[in-house]
């Protein structure tokens, strides 16, 4: 009967044999490059993966923006279209009455 890793075929435990286990050692270890497992990508799969990379460097946030806003605000010279902002207040209005 064959065991393998401790098991054999009645499913009793027992231990492997320390010769067969130095084969499958010199086995693996004479291996070629031929036999190595290999993952190709494609295009696509490798500039999706570049862009992904690229974005984890981009802060969620541009930071310098708001600093810029907030200056505006408290100068009072950030521009305000009075008409468009009561038009979009208007409109969030009817979409909070939705929820």
């Amino acid at each position: 009967m064959a065991n393998i890793n401790g098991v054999n075929n009645s499913g009793s435990t027992g231990r492997v044999n320390k010769s067969k286990t130095s084969k499958v050692k010199k086995t693996r270890s004479a291996s070629t490059p031929a036999d190595e497992d290999q993952l190709h990508l494609s295009v696509d799969a490798v500039l999706f993966n570049d862009l992904q990379a690229a974005l984890r460097d981009v802060p969620d946030v541009d930071v310098e923006k708001i600093e810029q806003i907030r200056q505006a605000i408290k100068d009072g010279t950030l521009p305000m279209d009075r008409d468009r902002l009561a038009k979009k207040m208007l409109e969030l209005q009817e979409e909070l009455k939705d929820l």
